[in-house]
C-alpha cells in the first residue's frame, strides 16, 4: 500500500432508531489521518480506527460514514431526556480539577467509563481515541479532560474535550500531536472557552497550546469573559 501521508479524514455518524434513520442526531467527527491507497485504487485508515474503507471527495478529502444504533424509549419520557439525567448524576460523582461560578467544571478522564461518558456528553470520539491511545501505547501517558457544565437545553453537556502530554512524558506514536483541542461536536471552542482553557493550564501547570484540533488558534479570551472560579 501507498501512504498519503495526513489526510482530512471526515466520519459522518448516522443514528438508527428502529430501523429508521434520524437524521437530527447525525454529527461528523473530522479529523487529520495517514490514509494508505491499496493497490485496487481503494483508500484506507489504519490509524486510531483499525482499518476502515475511506472514499476520496471532491474538496481533495475523504469520508467513511458509521452507523450508531440507538433504541427507542417505551416510557413516557425519550429516550434522550433519560440519557440526560443520567449523564447528569454521573457528572455530580466525579471530582472537579476546576469548578466556576458558571456551573462549568474541568473533570480529568481517568478511565474508560468517564472517557466513555466525556463522549457522550460532547458529542465527539474523544472515549473511542482513549480507548485506542491504551491499545497503542499499553498505558495513558496523556492527560485527558473535559469542561462540562449546564446549557439551555440540557442540564449537561460536554463542552470542551482536550489531551496534553505533559513535558516528562513520550510517546510511542510520533504521528499524534503533543495537545488537541476540540468543542461539543467538534466546533470550534474559541474565543468561547479559551478564558476556562487557560485557567485549566494554570492550575495543572500543563503545557495546554490554543489550538483547535491540533492546528494552532491566536484565542485570546472572549471580551468580558473572565470565569469565576
Amino acid at each position: 500500500m501507498r501512504s498519503l501521508g495526513k489526510q482530512t479524514v471526515r466520519t459522518h455518524y448516522q443514528h438508527i432508531v428502529a430501523g429508521v434513520h434520524d437524521p437530527e442526531h447525525d454529527h461528523t467527527h473530522e479529523t487529520r489521518q495517514t490514509v494508505y491507497e491499496r493497490p485496487d485504487g481503494t483508500f484506507q485508515i489504519n490509524y486510531m480506527s483499525g482499518k476502515r474503507f475511506v472514499r476520496a471527495t471532491n474538496d481533495g478529502s475523504f469520508e467513511c460514514v458509521q452507523l450508531v444504533q440507538s433504541v427507542p424509549s417505551t416510557s413516557g419520557s425519550t429516550i434522550t431526556s433519560v440519557i440526560a439525567g443520567a449523564q447528569s448524576l454521573a457528572v455530580n460523582r466525579l471530582n472537579a480539577v476546576i469548578e466556576f461560578e458558571s456551573g462549568d467544571r474541568w473533570i480529568e478522564i481517568e478511565d474508560d467509563v468517564t472517557a466513555r461518558l466525556a463522549a457522550g456528553l460532547t458529542q465527539t470520539a474523544v472515549g473511542h481515541f482513549y480507548h485506542e491511545e491504551e491499545r497503542l501505547e499499553g498505558r495513558h501517558p496523556r492527560r485527558w479532560f473535559v469542561l462540562v457544565g449546564p446549557s439551555e437545553d440540557l442540564p449537561v453537556v460536554g463542552k470542551v474535550a482536550l489531551f496534553v502530554l505533559p513535558p516528562h512524558e513520550t510517546s510511542v506514536d510520533p504521528e499524534v500531536v503533543d495537545c488537541h483541542i476540540t468543542g461539543y461536536r467538534n466546533g470550534n471552542p474559541y474565543p468561547e472557552f479559551a478564558a476556562e482553557i487557560e485557567a485549566l493550564a494554570a492550575a495543572t501547570d500543563l503545557p495546554i497550546t490554543h489550538n483547535y484540533m491540533g492546528d494552532p488558534v491566536v484565542a485570546p479570551p472572549a471580551p468580558g469573559h473572565t470565569p469565576k472560579m
